[in-house]
């Protein structure tokens, strides 16, 4: 990533990090994409509190926003 950053050629780099990166632009945007993926596991227990539920759905919210803004989705940074 460095040496893309400091225009020593091209590379293939996360959709998210783009944005941080002064001076990079996608090429062949229309044809190549790399996303992440998260996955949020919790015990089973842990359905039958409430309040774990909330925190879950709010981390999910927040994450999923965090994602797209870094991804450069904004439209979808307020589902």
């Amino acid at each position: 990533f460095q040496w893309v950053r400091q225009c020593m050629g091209l590379g293939m780099v996360h959709d998210f990090a783009i944005p941080a990166a002064r001076g990079v632009r996608r090429v062949l945007a229309s044809h190549i994409s790399l996303t992440r993926s998260f996955y949020l596991i919790r015990h089973a227990d842990d359905r039958r509190l409430e309040r774990l539920n909330r925190f879950a759905e709010s981390l999910v919210a927040g994450m999923r926003a965090e994602v797209s803004r870094l991804e450069g989705n904004p439209d979808e940074s307020n589902s």
